[in-house]
């Protein structure tokens, strides 16, 4: 038995919300950062992941450097950022389009006054004419707006206040929903826009326009709604054929309209003409379905040493998004930051142990190894800090007392052990990015957009990015500098930006 059917954008954006859903709902994310260790082919050329058994619940576990917990408010609904272009010819939205979500029907724009960006969606684009003048300009107003200069219909959706810049990337934008407009959507459930001219399929023929008509024109409306009306007065006509007409008002409760009837009995063809419908339950009710959400960014930042629990010294190349993982005690983590190194106090040492250098223990029976991420000062103690650590079958990888040495002769003998915070392969691997080197330094933060979509025909993209700006501004550029100031899988994006602020 043949049968047809197809996932609805809402699905898409119903998966993208349920992320946020499940955090805010007690789900713990973790972003992680690993492989301090160089690629086969440094610098440029990353190691393909893997999505082995082997590889995903074991390998990427054991070169984490540490974790950050992803709060609910670092996650946001996301749609395509399309920025207002002069000259551009923007989609009118129209309910019969299949193709209105791959299409640019809406624009972002900063306004040269409060400098905020302002999201509209267009309602009418004047006949595919080009748009040329910045909706933005038009400030946070409730109904409808056509523009004199290009003829163009806008409706405003909402305001993207700098709270939410860390949510911008140069293809993406938050989608949020305006309390006021919510408002008015549900105060005029329904109303077909007077702004918004109706749409003329066929003008007909042998029109009299003429005010001293014998025999008047009579325009009818026939929907599930009520009071939408068109005076005959505002259509217009060319040839004997009507070329446009409006809504003298726009009525409640319309899904539908099934006829507008322009009679007259001396034309010989009537006009067919029918109205744009808008979405439930009016526009700018949900922008995020309106918009065709589907995608999700996580926005989050590593700052610094994260209080000396994370490398400055060293690097690293691996991002890693994790789900539920567990405390060494078996308990649930739930706090902001796990480092998940071996961190072992130095009793002596014979010389200076490299990042990366590969280290054994001195026992034939456990010849545990492990691999340098640097070595650090604390409470008057050198701290070795390693990761990659092989323990051999040993209860404990390091006890008090062991000797280590390097494949260049560096020695030392250990004192204290702290062993990583969280157990090992616990939780479940979501997401995986092996990038090119992401160096370190102590006055460093750095920012990761890691965005999601589903089911928008967008491939998979890098956009590695390193920012003199400030980390509220949505710009990205290619290079690290010093700031002056402090379908049904997902493809996914992960933009890490980097500013360094003097010391």
């Amino acid at each position: 038995m043949a049968n047809k059917s197809f996932n609805t954008q809402k699905y898409a954006k119903f998966m993208a919300t349920n992320v946020q859903s499940a955090v805010e709902n007690g789900t713990m994310l973790y972003l992680g950062l690993g492989r301090p260790q160089p690629w086969t082919n440094e610098p440029n050329d990353p190691d393909t992941p893997s999505s082995s058994t082997q590889t995903v619940d074991y390998s990427y576990w054991r070169d984490i450097l540490g974790m950050k917990k992803i709060a609910s408010t670092d996650i946001a609904l996301v749609i395509r950022r399309y920025n207002w272009v002069r000259g551009t010819v923007y989609t009118q939205y129209d309910d019969t389009n299949e193709r209105l979500f791959k299409e640019q029907f809406y624009t972002v724009g900063q306004s040269s006054g409060d400098g905020y960006y302002y999201v509209y969606k267009c309602l009418w684009n004047n006949n595919g004419g080009a748009s040329d003048v910045n909706p933005a300009e038009l400030g946070s107003t409730l109904d409808p707006i056509e523009l004199s200069a290009d003829g163009y219909v806008w409706k405003f959706m909402y305001r993207i206040d700098p709270d939410y810049y860390k949510f911008m990337t140069p293809q993406w934008i938050p989608v949020l929903t305006d309390t006021s407009v919510r408002a008015h959507a549900v105060a005029n459930p329904g109303t077909l826009p007077i702004q918004v001219p109706l749409v003329i399929e066929r003008g007909g023929v042998g029109y009299d326009p003429s005010p001293d008509a014998v025999i008047p024109i009579d325009i009818t409306i026939d929907g599930d709604g009520s009071g939408a009306e068109i005076e005959w007065t505002t259509a217009n006509f060319t040839s004997n054929s009507v070329s446009s007409l409006y809504l003298s008002s726009g009525g409640t409760g319309y899904s539908r309209v099934d006829d507008i009837d322009v009679a007259q009995s001396s034309a010989s063809d009537d006009a067919v003409v029918r109205a744009i419908i808008p979405p439930y339950v009016n526009h700018g009710y949900n922008p995020a379905a309106e918009l065709g959400a589907a995608a999700f960014v996580i926005s989050t930042n590593i700052e610094f040493s994260e209080d000396d629990k994370l490398t400055t010294v060293n690097d690293y190349r691996r991002i890693l998004l994790i789900k539920d993982p567990l405390l060494a005690n078996g308990s649930s983590a739930n706090g902001v930051f796990y480092t998940q190194t071996y961190d072992c106090v130095l009793s002596s040492n014979t010389g200076v142990f490299q990042p990366d250098d590969t280290i054994t223990v001195d026992n034939e029976t456990y010849p545990v190894t492990g691999r340098v991420v640097d070595v650090v000062t604390a409470n008057g103690d050198n701290v070795l800090r390693m990761t990659d650590v092989s323990d051999k079958g040993r209860t404990a990888a390091f006890v008090s007392g062991d000797t280590i040495e390097t494949s260049n002769g560096v020695s030392g003998v250990l004192g204290t052990i702290t062993n990583p915070q969280l157990t090992f392969f616990s939780g479940e691997i979501l997401y995986v990015n092996h990038h090119t080197t992401i160096e370190r330094d102590p006055n460093q933060v750095e920012e990761f957009k890691i965005v999601f979509s589903y089911g928008t025909g967008v491939s998979s993209e890098d956009f590695s990015s390193a920012s003199a700006s400030p980390s509220a501004s949505p710009s990205l550029s290619r290079s690290l500098s010093v700031s002056p100031s402090s379908s049904e899988s997902p493809s996914a994006s992960v933009s890490p930006s980097a500013s360094v602020s003097p010391s």
